[in-house]
This record gives C-alpha cells, structure tokens and sequence, in this order.
C-alpha cells in the first residue's frame, strides 16, 4: 500500500513538472513572437522634437513594434514599465481589426506613444492610458477621414470618446496624416496641451477648428506650440488665435496664405516666434504685429512682399532676428522708419530683393546687429555712414549687386571679421575709408574689375583669406608693397591675367599655406618665387603655360597638393618635387618623358598624367607609395615587365585610350596577393589591342572570374541561330589585304557549339584554369572595365570586338613555317605534318593549334589555288581572288577544314569532286561569283556543313535534289540570283534559315502556297514574284491573295471561250432531251419500268397503309370485276390488297374514310352503268368527294371500262379527268400499266385473312350491311374455281 502511494505520488510530481514546463515553454515562445515583432531603439533627433520642450525623459530607450493584426493584450511582460513606444500597422491590420480591445491595459507608466499607419478604430483603445504624456500619430497619406467617427464633436451621439482619459496629454502630434479639418472640440480633451504639430496636411480653412474668441465651455487652449506648416491654408481671418493667449511659437509656412487680417495675433503677448516664410503674401497691415512685444524671431522670407509699412516693427523691440530676404522689396519701402526701436536685432537678411540705395541713416537703431546679409540685390550706392552705428557687425555681405566704387565708411566696424564684396563692379577703394576694420578676418573681391592688388588691404593685419580671383589684375609686385599680411593663410587670385612670378613676390606672406594661380597666363616662374612660403601646402598652377618649373619647389618640405596640369610641360622628373608631396596633377601637358635618374623614393599616392604624349611606361617612374596611378589618354605604346610589381598600396592605373597594342602577362603582373584580399583595379578600354595569343592570358584572368559555371565564348547574345548567319555577312572583305582571322570566322566558331576539336579539351583546360585561379594566389590586377574592353585582328581590320566575347581558341599567333613533333619529313618540298604557309598568305594558330587559319584572301591568286595549303587547316580563306573553275579533288586530305571561303573569286563552274575529302566542313561561302548552274551532285560529300553561301551569283536552275544529301544544313542563302522557280520539297529538315530574295521567282501558285507555309524562309513580307516572266511586274508573295484564284478563273475563261460551240451544242442537247422528257414523262417512266422494272420520282410505299388500292365501281360491274379483274391477281401470284366499295349510299359510315385512308391509292373504274346509276347520286359524289380528301395529292387511277371516245360527260368529271391518270379496259398493255400506277409491291407483306387488322376485319353479324362481304369473302376464299391450299389475294367487298 505505502509503495502504491509512493508511485502516485512520484506520478503527480512528474506530471506536474511537465505542466510547469510546458507553461514556461508557451509564455517563452510568447514572448519570443513577441520579440520577432518588436525591437528596441534609441529615440532620435526627429521624435524628440516631436514632444514638448518641457517634458522630461527618464528614458530614451523606445520599443518598436509592427502588428499586422492586433492582439488583444499585449505580448510582453515588460509592458507596465514600458515609457516610449511606437506601434507601426500593417496594411492587413486596417482591416481585420476594429472596435474596442485590451490592448494598452498594461501599459500604467507609458509617456510616450507614436502610431504609424494604424487605422482610425485604433484610437478606440486610449482609454487605459492615463499617464500618456506625448502622442504621435502618422499615416502618410489621406487617410484621416477614418476618424471622424472618433474625433466628432461634444453633440455626437458616439457612446465612446476615445481621448476623454488623456488629460496629461502635452504633445499631440497628428502631421502627415491629410486632415481637412478637425471639430473644435477635439482639442478640449486635452486640457495640458501644450505642444500641437498640424503640419503636412490638407488644411485649407482655419475656420473650421473654431479657433475664435468665442468661448467655448470647459475648452481652454493653453498650447505654447503651434505648427501648421505645409498645409493649404491661404488667407488668416481677424482675431483667429485670440484664444492662445500662452502661445510661444507660431509656424505658419510653407502654405499659400496670400493675406492676412489685421489684428490677428493681437492677443498672442508671449509669442517667442512667428514663421510665415515661403506664403504667397503681398502686403501685411500695419498694425500686425503691434502687440507682439515679447517676438525675438520674425521669418517672412520667400514671400511676395512689395511693400512694407512703415513703423510695422517698431513695437518689436526684443526681435533678435528678422528674415526679409527673397521678395520684392524696394528702397522707397525699406528706410530708417523700417527698423527703427529694433535695438536688440542681431540678424538681418535682406538678400534678393530689389534695393538699390541704401540712405544714410537707415541701420540706425540696429546697434546690436551682427549679421547683415544684403547680398543678391539692385544696389549701386551706399551712404557715407550707413553703417556708422553698426559697432557691433561681424559679417557684412554685399555680394551680387552693382557696385562700382567703396566710398562709404567701414570704420566703425571694429568688430568685423567677414566682408563680401564679390561679384560687383569695384575697380576702388578709398584706403582711409576701411583704416579701423582690424579684425578682418575674410575678405572677398573676387568678380571685380581690379586691375592690381588694392592696397587697402594693408590694414588688415589678421587678414586670413583673401580672394582676389576673376579679376583683371596683371602683375603681383604689389604685394612686396603689404608687409602687415603676415597672418594671411589662403590666396585666391584665379583667372586673372598674370604672365609672370617673380621673386621675392610672396616674401611678405610668411604664413602662407594655399596659393591658387589657376587659370591665368603665367609664363615663367622664378625658381625663388615660393622661397620665402615654407609652409605651403597646396598650390594650383593649372591652365596656364609654363613649360618649365625645374627646382621651383624643392624647399617646399610641407607641400602635399600641387597641381599644374594644362600647361607645357614636356618632360617630368621626380627631383623637381618634394619629397613629402602627396596628390600631383600634371595632367593636359606635353610630356613625353619621365625621369627618375636617381630613383627617388617618393611619398606620391596620387599621380595624375592624363592627357599627355607619354609612350612607354616603366617600373622605374612609379614610387612605392603610389595609391592612383592616371596615365588616360596618352600614346603609350609599351609597358615594361613587372612595372607595377612590390607596389603595396596601389589602388588604381588608368590606362585607357592609350596606343596599346600587345600587353604581355608581366606588364601588368602585381605582387602576390591572396584571394580575400583586394586586388588593385586596371582601366584598360580604349586601346587598339590586337587579338593575339599574348592577349589569351587577360581573357583566362577575367572572363567569368564571379561566376565559374557559366558558360565560356557565348559571344554576342545569339539565343537562336537563324540569327547568326547574319553576322556572317562582314566576313567580305575585297579591297584590303586581311592580316588576321575574319570576324566572321571568329563569330562561327564562337556561336557555335557543335565544334569537337574546339570544345573537347580546350574549353575544359581553360574552365579548369578559372577554378584554380579562383581559389589560388592571384597575381594579376582586376581590371574593372574588362567588358569594354575590345580587340581587332590587325592594324588593317578596323572591327573591334569585344574581348569577353571572344572564343580563347582565337588568340591567334602567326606563323610561316613549322615543324610539328614526331614529323620527320620536314626537309621535304611536300610535308603532311609540316604546317607551311603559301606564299603571298598570312597563317595563325592557336595556342593548342585546333585552329589554324590560312588567310590568302585578296591574293591576287589566278586560275590556280596556292600550292601546298596546309594539311591541318581548319580555317581557310580563298576569296577576293580569280580562280574561274576548281579542280576536282583540290581540298583532299584536307579533314580538319571546317570554314571555307572562296566568295568573290569569280567562279564560274563547280563538279562533284571539287570538294571532294571536306567530310568536316561546316561552313562553304560561294558567294558573289559567276555560278550559273547546280546540277545536284556538287555538294554530297559535304555532309557535315552547316552554313552555305550562294547568294549573288548568276544560277538560273537548281535541281532539285541538289541539296538533300546536306542532311546538317542550317543556313541556306540563294538571293541575289536568277531563280524563276525553286522547289521547297526537297530542303533538309534541319533547314531553319532559307533567303531566296531578289530572284525572278515566276508566280506559280504552288510555289507561293509553300512559301507560305515554309517555316524557314527570311523576308517573306518583302518576297517578290513576277507574272508572265515580266520583270518590271511582280507582286508581294505574302500579301497577294488573289492572284492565284484570278490566274485559274482566267484560265477558266480562255477554256470556255476556246470550247464555247461545243459547249453550246451539249447545252441545246441536254435543253432538247429535258423537254423531251417533260412531254413524254409518263410513257418513258412506264417504258423503264416494263423493260427495267425502275421507277422515277416514287415515293416509297407506306408500311402503314394496309391496302394497295381503294377500287370503286359500280354495283352492276361487280361481277365483271371479281371475275375479270380480281382473277388477274390472284392467279398471277401478285400480293395486293384490294378494298372493294360499293354501297347504295344510303348508309355511310366513319370506317369506310378509314379504310380508304389505310390505302395507298384509289382506283375508279368507270362505266356506262356507273355514269347512269352512282354518278347520278348526290349521295355518291357526296361520299365520294370525301374520299377524295383523305388523298389530297395523290390522283386518282381511272380505268374506262367502256368506250367514251364521243362521250360528252359533265364538268365535274372532266376536271376529275383531266387532273388524274387515266386507262383503259381495252388497251393491250392494260395490266403493265396498271401496276406502274399502283405503289411497289413489297413481297414480303402477306397477309393471310386471319392477320387482318382487327379494325379491317369484317363483321360476324348476318346484318343487311355486312352479309355481301361475308359472302364475299368466303367466295374468294373457298369456293373459287382453282382453288389452292392458300390464297394469295386478300379483298374485302362492301
């Protein structure tokens, strides 16, 4: 027992362990999703100038969080004590998320809040935040028109007002949001209130928040802060801030306000501030600003302002600084009353505006004024003590106006450290004018037209800078005339008109260290110019024309910046510089030589030689230290091995557009650097590089170095080949010997991939070499613009080719006689394995030799081929030559061969066997010759090729089966013959590029349709046909529709018109036979179907109707007609059905219709007793016209059983006769056409009595009605004279 309880207790303390653990876990991975959402950061510049100036941060640290749905308490524990946080919303969040939630319960201490991009409804939640203190909400867009269910006015009927909690709210922050216009009792929530930021949105109307003097219950605005800027708002109505009278700053720019009313800050007494810069304001009220007596700062720049009244600042008396610049302000507005009782200004900008005199007395009052910055206006004169007053000015710019002489006092500005008076017209200055101006410090008359050095200059003693640049100023002895410049630093004397500096020109400015002479016509410099300046440090000579400068700074020990580029200097030698220079720029000289006798070891990181006519380049002209090397655009032509070799800190070599034609490997080989480290960056673009072997190790080094599994000699993106046989087209070259490969060539074999001998192994080798480069010691620079980098093959072949592009197997080397390994016939005049180039022919190779071009292009060969053209050739060019006809068996043994050249060789004739042994060739080009036939066994040895060229030539016929053996081709061209038909039948299925334009193609229609349908043929839209072998006509293949149906109706006429008697004789036949036969229908039908058995235009017998036929006849005849007539077909064997009818017709019934409707015809046999008896009965025709409408269009059968030739009958009967068929009794050939006027007869419906239909069967009753058809019946059927076992007639007799 006790150890059962032991066992449920160890069970209950392990169970409980793991629910202890699994909670721990979940609030872990809580807090962990927490963590993914938010993060910590530090408050920045732009949130703390958000919240108010006198709130106090214990912490600055602010939780970042992005919800893209909100949960419903917040995910971390730390949340109670949690100062600043800001909540970013997703989009998803906007709308899955809305009413009230328990989201900020937790947050008791939270100060700070910033919201971006969260949806009105999120304001729902405030109410738990009662230690709130800033609050922050930013959505970016126009997106504010969401809360105005939540900021509506104290009428609302809204049971819930989401701020009614926050009354410790003193930021409140609702910029970048697109508010149009809020209700004014939004504010009143906010009873501390102190800082307001409205800025960035749509307000266009103050009036809409009711900020007016009337009051408002339970409302009182006590905002110091108050930011409206960028909004649309454009005019200010009278009295609209009367109620914030604890105001201190007001920023009401960048709107478009245009007019303010008077009166309107009149009850802002404590502003510090007002901004109402860049509005569209014209004219302010004079009485504006009157009771502003506590504003220190006044912006009003960027406005339109014309006119300002006078005495408008005079109650401003604490204004420190006052922005008038960039309006239109005039001197008739801008006087003493102006600024007068401003004794506390310290800044005035009256920059761009319209001044152009400025009186006497105009800064009287301003005697605290510091800054004045009049620069950019219309000025030409200044009175004598206009600046009297200022003792307390420090800079005074005058910059960008029009004048032309100093004759105003600046004596009295004995605190002055900056003056500008740049971009004038001064050509003087009065020296006793500027005697007590000490402390000078900067000083700009520059873009003035001084003709020397003022010597008003003398005065200033501490004079630091001084910028006498753009002037007019030819000789600089005057400064040996300023001893007192001692402590100037920077001289600024740029595009003057100086030629020459001599000595002792510079020996009063012992402390200067920046000289700038750019830009003059300095000729000559003496060697002691810069003597006296030992601590120099950067000096500009560029653009002037010193060709000489040998020692001229050898003592300058501290100088590290010179330039002097766009000179003339021809020669540049190290010994002329100091050691301790750092950036030279000579540059845009003339030089053609670097001297370094000595092998001085400079401290040159920067070096710049751009632009001049350097040729070669080598190690020693480098210093150690050297970091950018820029030699652009010279003529060098050679770079010595290892010329950049234990360069440690070389960053940069520019050698662009320079004359480099081969670059060895060692030229630019650099020390050893490890793969991790980086590489010193080479601009080698712009060089006419040759495409030779030596080029080989460059492409190896840099194509695909980033990416090794990519593939190598993809040239030129072709994605499809159709396209590449175009490219072909720049291999013609007949007018210049080429020296090198054809560009075309070189594209075959690049695009190609099908190419064993190129692909095998040296494309293996070479990605092989990319991988261990990559991973090993690198030893060669990086060279940044390897992409446009090109290459040509030869001085004579002006193509470039892009080197990235190029197959390696190209990098050709020449050659003229070679001796293969293992060849032991060398001596020999003939020598498979030796690799001898013909005379008159340029060969190359490659490294590997599987290509190995022969180049007898524009040889002036005739007749014959060159004599022992290699063996192992597999790029042979023969065009531009004039061969007429090839041998047979010229290329044999020639098995490598795969491009063949012999265009524009005027060949006229080619057989079976001229390329017979070119089992490899992949592409033959024939054309522009004289060829003028193929007769369909030329080409079958070529099974390999690819690529064949027959365009313009003059070949009138190709048979047929000329190409099929050609089972590889591609790219067939025949334009530019003189084709008049091709057939397309007989193409290679591998066919994808076929061009037969510009021929005399004839339009024959089937040749048209397979144009049309065949998929590889070029310019069809252009394709032109010619009609009828006329040149001058022709039609677009593609676009001509109709001609074909035209030419067969116009065939179709000629035919008529040559058969038109005959046809006109089958015509008058064929109408003749029809007519013929309409008269005579009847008698041929019947004779057809006597001799045949055939019937015409019957209708198929109706299974349905019982019956064949409905005879009636007379009563009297009825003897005649069972004997006679019924007899016929019973001992014939014919199985028909007759209803037999006659009746006295006193009594008719509904079954008689409906035995004549089960009957298919009506046969009436008319007699002298049928006209004298029934006829003669109303009741009978009665009946019987209704038995004719069961048979509306089928006639009746008449059979006259008397001779009516004279017989006159009544008009009812003759219509009958004449409008049915009729026969007569006598005829011989009665019963034949009895029966063609019957239906067929179907032989297999017999029908004994015993199957006759129930409603056809006779009565059993002896009444008066029915006892003649019983007694009938039984007369037909079993007391005949020639009886049988069965009958084959089956009547009914009424």
């Amino acid at each position: 027992m006790k150890q059962r309880r032991r066992y449920s207790f160890m069970t209950f303390t392990v169970i409980f362990c793991c629910l202890m653990f699994m909670q721990r876990n979940s609030l872990a991975s809580a807090e962990l999703t927490a963590t993914d959402e938010c993060n910590y950061e530090t408050l920045d510049e732009s949130l703390l100038m958000t919240l108010s100036n006198e709130q106090n941060f214990s912490s600055t640290k602010l939780l970042s969080c992005t919800f893209k749905k909100l949960p419903k308490t917040f995910p971390l524990a730390s949340a109670k004590n949690l100062e600043n946080l800001k909540i970013i919303c997703d989009r998803i969040f906007i709308a899955e998320n809305a009413g009230k939630s328990n989201f900020f319960d937790s947050f008791e201490n939270l100060r700070n809040l910033f919201l971006e991009n969260c949806d009105g409804n999120f304001l729902r939640n405030f109410n738990s935040l009662k230690s709130l203190n800033s609050l922050t909400i930013r959505n970016y867009r126009t997106f504010w028109g969401r809360y105005d269910d939540v900021m509506d006015d104290i009428g609302s009927t809204n049971d819930y007002e989401p701020f009614d909690n926050l009354q410790n709210i003193k930021s409140l922050d609702i910029s970048d949001n697109g508010i149009g216009e809020l209700h004014r009792n939004f504010f009143c929530d906010f009873h501390k209130l102190n800082f307001l930021n409205l800025s960035s949105n749509q307000i266009y109307n103050l009036t809409n928040f009711q900020f007016s003097s009337t009051p408002i219950k339970n409302c009182v605005f006590s905002m110091s802060y108050l930011i409206l800027t960028n909004n649309q708002l454009n005019f200010l109505p009278f009295s609209f801030f009367s109620n914030f009278v604890n105001l201190k700053v007001l920023r009401l720019n960048r709107n478009s306000i245009s007019f303010i009313e008077n009166f309107v800050f009149s009850n802002l007494k404590q502003l510090d501030m007002l901004d109402l810069s860049e509005n569209k304001i014209q004219s302010i009220q004079p009485e504006l600003f009157d009771n502003l007596q506590n504003l220190r700062t006044l912006n009003l720049e960027k406005n339109a302002m014309k006119i300002l009244p006078p005495e408008i600042l005079a109650n401003l008396k604490k204004l420190e600084l006052l922005n008038l610049s960039s309006n239109f302000l005039s001197s008739n507005w801008i006087n003493f009353m102006t600024f007068k009782n401003l004794f506390n200004l310290r800044l005035l900008d009256l920059s761009y505006n319209k001044l152009t005199a400025l009186e006497n007395s105009i800064f009287a009052d301003l005697k605290a004024l510091e800054v004045l910055d009049l620069k950019n206006n219309l000025i030409e004169s200044i009175g004598m003590d206009t600046f009297a007053n200022l003792t307390s000015l420090s800079t005074l710019v005058l910059s960008h106006n029009f004048i032309k002489n100093v004759n105003f006092s600046l004596n009295s500005l004995a605190n002055l450290n900056v003056l500008s008076l740049d971009f004038n017209e001064i050509y003087s200055v009065e020296k006793h004018l500027v005697a007590n101006s000490m402390k000078l410090v900067d000083l700009h008359l520059n873009n003035n037209k001084f003709f020397r050095v003022p010597s008003f200059v003398e005065n200033f003693q501490y004079l630091k800078f001084l910028d006498l640049g753009e002037n007019f100023i030819k000789n600089l002895s005057d400064l040996e005339n300023l001893p007192n410049l001692k402590y100037l630093y920077g001289l600024r004397l740029t595009e003057n008109q100086i030629e020459i500096l001599e000595k002792n020109q510079f020996i009063h400015l012992k402390n200067l260290q920046i000289v700038n002479l750019s830009k003059n016509r300095i000729r000559h410099i003496d060697r002691e110019t810069f003597a006296a300046n030992e601590f120099l440090q950067a000096i500009r000579l560029d653009g002037n024309s010193i060709r000489n400068i040998d020692y001229m700074f050898e003592n300058l020990t501290q100088l590290v910046f010179l330039n002097i580029s766009e000179n003339l200097l021809e020669v540049f030698d190290y010994e002329n510089f100091p050691k301790n220079l750092q950036f030279l720029d000579i540059s845009k000289n003339q030089i053609n030589v670097i001297k370094n006798p000595n092998e001085i070891s400079q401290n040159l990181k920067t070096l710049n030689l751009n632009y001049n006519q350097l040729t070669e380049i080598s190690a020693f002209v480098l210093p150690r230290n050297l970091e950018d090397f820029y030699l652009q655009s010279n003529l060098i032509e050679k770079i010595s091995p290892y010329t950049f070799l234990k360069k440690p800190f070389l960053k940069t070599v520019d050698l662009k557009n320079n004359k480099i034609a081969h670059l060895n490997e060692n030229a630019l080989r650099i020390s050893s650097t490890k793969n991790d480290e980086k590489l010193p960056e080479f601009l080698l673009a712009g060089n006419p590089l040759i495409c030779d072997c030596h080029l080989k190790w460059m492409w190896q080094d840099n194509v695909n170095s980033n990416n090794m599994n990519s593939p190598i000699g993809k040239n030129f993106d072709i994605e499809n080949p159709e396209q590449f046989p175009y490219l072909l087209e720049e291999e013609a070259h007949l007018d210049e010997a080429r020296n090198y490969p054809s560009y075309a060539a070189q594209k075959m074999d690049d695009f190609d991939n099908n190419y064993p001998p190129i692909m095998d192994q040296s494309y293996g080798n070479n990605i092989d070499y990319l991988k261990s480069q990559n991973n090993a010691i690198r030893t060669q620079p990086k060279i940044i613009d390897f992409d446009q980098m090109t290459c040509s093959f030869g001085n004579n072949y002006k193509e470039k080719i892009p080197i990235r592009r190029l197959n390696p197997n190209l990098f050709l080397c020449k050659y003229t006689n070679v001796c293969m390994k293992n060849c032991q016939c060398c001596e020999n005049f003939s020598c498979d394995c030796q690799q001898k180039c013909p005379d008159r022919c340029n060969c190359y190779h490659n490294t590997n030799w599987d290509v190995n071009f022969v180049n007898c292009s524009s040889t002036n060969y005739t007749k014959s081929l060159p004599i022992l053209i290699p063996m192992e050739s597999t790029h042979l060019h023969l065009d531009g030559n004039y061969f007429e006809t090839i041998k047979d068996f010229t290329f044999i043994g020639r098995r490598a061969l795969r491009i063949l050249y012999m265009n524009n060789s005027h060949i006229q004739q080619i057989t079976n066997r001229t390329f017979f042994g070119l089992k490899n060739l992949e592409l033959l080009s024939l054309k522009n010759n004289e060829l003028q036939q193929l007769n369909g066994d030329e080409f079958n040895e070529l099974e390999s090729v690819k690529y064949l060229f027959l365009q313009y030539n003059h070949i009138k016929f190709i048979e047929c089966k000329t190409f099929v053996q050609l089972r590889q081709l591609q790219v067939l061209k025949l334009n530019g013959n003189m084709l008049m038909t091709f057939d397309l039948l007989f193409l290679p299925q591998n066919l994808v590029q076929l061009d037969i334009s510009d021929n005399l193609l004839e339009c024959d229609c089937e040749l048209i349709k397979s144009i049309k349908v065949h998929n590889a043929i070029d310019y069809q839209d252009t394709l032109k046909c010619h009609p009828n072998q006329t040149i001058n006509e022709y039609f677009y293949v593609m676009n001509e529709t109709n001609f074909c149906n035209e030419k067969l109706a116009l065939e179709n006429i000629f035919f008529f018109e040559k058969n038109l008697p005959i046809f006109l004789i089958v015509f008058l036949s064929c109408l003749f036979l029809i007519v013929l036969i309409f008269i005579f229908n009847q008698r041929i039908m019947f004779c057809c179907y006597k001799k045949f058995n055939l019937r015409f235009f019957s209708k198929r017998n109706d299974k349905n109707k019982f019956f064949d036929g409905f005879l009636v006849f007379s009563k009297k005849d009825e003897n005649f007609l069972i004997d006679e007539f019924l007899k016929y077909f019973e001992t014939e064997g014919n199985y028909y059905k007759f209803f037999l009818f006659f009746h006295d017709f006193s009594i008719f019934n509904e079954q008689i219709l409906k035995n004549c409707e089960n009957s298919q015809k009506i046969v009436l046999f008319l007699s002298e007793n049928f006209l004298k008896n029934e006829w003669k009965k109303i009741e009978f025709k009665k009946i019987f016209y209704e038995i004719l409408k069961t048979k509306k269009r089928k006639k009746l059968v008449i059979v006259f059983l008397d001779n009516f030739e004279n017989k006159n009958f009544d008009p009812e009967l003759k219509l009958l006769l004449k409008t049915n068929f009729i026969l007569k009794w006598s005829e011989k050939l009665f019963w034949e056409k009895f029966k063609f006027f019957l239906p067929s007869l179907n032989r297999g419906s017999q029908m004994p009595p015993q199957q006759i239909p129930q409603q056809l069967q006779p009565s059993s009753h002896h009444d008066p009605e029915n006892f003649c058809q019983n007694f009938h019946l039984n007369n037909l059927h079993n007391n005949h004279h020639h009886p049988s076992p069965q009958r084959n007639l089956t009547s009914i007799h009424i």
